[in-house]
C-alpha cells in the first residue's frame, strides 16, 4: 500500500481581534510619543548646556579681537584695535592707526567680530572735506559688516567728491580683569593716506 506525502501547508496566523489591533495601535502610539519626549529632552539639555557654557565662558580679551578688511581686490587682512580703554579706570593702551588703501572709486568692506556686533557700535568716516564726514550707529545684532567708499559727495553737490581719510569703528566690549567683567571702549582706526581737513571751517576762520 503506497502512501503519498501530503504537501506542507504553512500554518496560517490567526486573525487578530479588534481588541488586539487596538492594543497594537496603542503600543505604537506610546513608542512614538516616547521617542518625541526623548528628542525634546535631548534638545533641551543641549540648549541649556550651551547657555551655561556661554554664560560662564571667560570674557574676550579686547586686545585679541580683530576686524577683517576686504579690499577692492578681494584680499582680506585682519587688524588689531587701535585703542583699548578700561572704562572704570580710564587706563588706555594705544597703538598707531592701521593704513589701508582705497581708491576714490573703490570700496572696502569691514567685517566685525561677534563681540562687537552683539552690542551697539558705531562707524565714523572722516573725509578731506568736513561737510562729508558721517557717523552711523547700529543696534546689537543689526549689522556685522559695512562697506565704505573711497569718496563721497559733499552737501553742496558740486560733484567733486570728498576723499576718505580716516575710518573708525567704536565699540563697548565686556572684558575680564582680576576675574571680574569690566567694560572697555575699543576703537579700530584706519588711515587711507589722505589728509583730513583741519578742524574748523577755513572760510569762517578767514573772516569771509
Amino acid at each position: 500500500m503506497s502512501t503519498e506525502k501530503q504537501p506542507h501547508t504553512p500554518a496560517q496566523k490567526p486573525a487578530q481581534s479588534k481588541k488586539q489591533r487596538r492594543r497594537a495601535a496603542q503600543r505604537k502610539q506610546y513608542m512614538t510619543f516616547g521617542a518625541i519626549v526623548l528628542l525634546v529632552v535631548v534638545v533641551a539639555a543641549a540648549v541649556l548646556g550651551y547657555q551655561y557654557w556661554s554664560d560662564n565662558r571667560p570674557a574676550a580679551d579686547p586686545q585679541d579681537l580683530r576686524v577683517t578688511v576686504t579690499d577692492a581686490a578681494g584680499d582680506e587682512t585682519e587688524y588689531a584695535p587701535y585703542s583699548v580703554c578700561q572704562r572704570f579706570t580710564g587706563d588706555c593702551d594705544e597703538s598707531e592707526p592701521s593704513t589701508i588703501e582705497v581708491g576714490a572709486d573703490e570700496e572696502v568692506t569691514l567685517s566685525l567680530p561677534d563681540e562687537v556686533t552683539s552690542q551697539d557700535w558705531s562707524l565714523l568716516q572722516i573725509f578731506d572735506d568736513q561737510a562729508a564726514n558721517t557717523e552711523n550707529t547700529w543696534a546689537a545684532g543689526e549689522k556685522s559688516e559695512v562697506t565704505v567708499r573711497g569718496s563721497a559727495e559733499t552737501e553742496d553737490g558740486d560733484g567733486s567728491g570728498a576723499r576718505l581719510s580716516v575710518v573708525e569703528v567704536h565699540a563697548l566690549i565686556l572684558g575680564e580683569e582680576d576675574g571680574e567683567e569690566v567694560p572697555y571702549g575699543v576703537v579700530w582706526a584706519f588711515n587711507t593716506g589722505v589728509e583730513p581737513e583741519p578742524a574748523g571751517d577755513p572760510t569762517t576762520d578767514s573772516g569771509e
